[in-house]
């Protein structure tokens, strides 16, 4: 009874401002749960939702692709700096693994509306639509400019199938998903999106978080939570958006994220789904007790 009232008392914020948030519709259903030193110390499942309900990550799914491709990296098999024209030959460009995985590779990004459609077919192989998009013209030259996009995490994603010879659904399976004992995490469909593609519930982001640290190495981490934009101003690691005090996290576009705060050992995972849900995450975070 203590431990409960404790609680109410630290997250009373939080708690009022989920029902708030549902009750004016700015989302129609949520789950939120808060871990502490790998502990749940605040779950709340609101608007109908059920805590295992599985959500589309959308790109909440970064850092999980970013994650198994830094299993190449630790394995020797794959460098950050190695240059994307060491898989596709017929790719003239100077752009890296590392520009792929920040944002800064020169490929567009997802301001580009219309050739974003390369990589929004569901029915083309991830395969195809690297071609596709190896085959235009850069957007900017590769490390002067951040583009936040899909495309790059797509071309990464591509070669980790040519080292590994298996689609990246089923190598991101192999070496992140079950050694993380993520039991409903999935890519859905014929075209694997790498960077947006993944569906899982609150307790799969989780488990994931737990398993970071064992999936790869720390140098390997250290490189994902390093700034990796140079002197550009958004602050980008590989896979994480960079936050405050340490903190790294990220969300995707109908309303997930996972936060993850090393010094204070709080995790988050935010699961809703609507496109109206941009701003609930952040309120979420700045709820969490100090």
């Amino acid at each position: 009874m203590a431990l409960l009232l404790l609680a109410a008392n630290l997250f009373g914020a939080l708690d009022a401002y989920i029902d708030d948030a549902i009750a004016k519709k700015t989302v129609p259903h949520a789950v939120v749960v808060v871990e502490r030193g790998g502990k749940v110390v605040y779950e709340k499942s609101a608007g109908g939702a059920k805590r295992e309900d599985v959500y589309a990550l959308a790109s909440t799914s970064k850092p999980i692709a970013a994650t198994a491709i830094m299993t190449l990296v630790d394995q020797g098999k794959l460098s950050l700096d190695d240059p994307v024209s060491n898989f596709f030959p017929m790719f003239p460009e100077s752009s890296t693994v590392r520009q792929l995985l920040s944002h800064t590779s020169g490929i567009f990004g997802n301001n580009d509306v219309e050739r974003l459609k390369l990589i929004r077919n569901p029915q083309q192989l991830l395969a195809d639509a690297v071609d596709k998009v190896l085959r235009e013209p850069l957007a900017y030259k590769p490390g002067e400019a951040y583009r936040y996009g899909g495309a790059s995490f797509c071309v990464a994603g591509r070669i980790a199938e040519k080292i590994t010879g298996e689609g990246f659904d089923a190598f991101a399976k192999r070496v992140v998903f079950e050694p993380a004992g993520m039991k409903a995490a999935a890519y859905k469909g014929r075209f694997v999106l790498v960077p947006g593609g993944i569906s899982c519930n609150a307790d799969d982001l989780l488990r994931f978080a737990r398993a970071y640290p064992k999936l790869i190495s720390a140098k390997a981490r250290k490189e994902m939570t390093a700034k990796q934009t140079g002197s550009l101003k958004q602050n980008y690691g590989l896979g994480w958006q960079l936050l405050e005090d340490g903190a790294y996290g990220h969300g995707g576009a109908f309303g997930t994220y996972l936060y993850i705060d090393p010094a204070r050992k709080i995790t988050v995972a935010v699961m809703t789904s609507t496109e109206r849900a941009s701003g609930f995450a952040a309120e979420v975070l700045k709820r969490l007790p100090k």
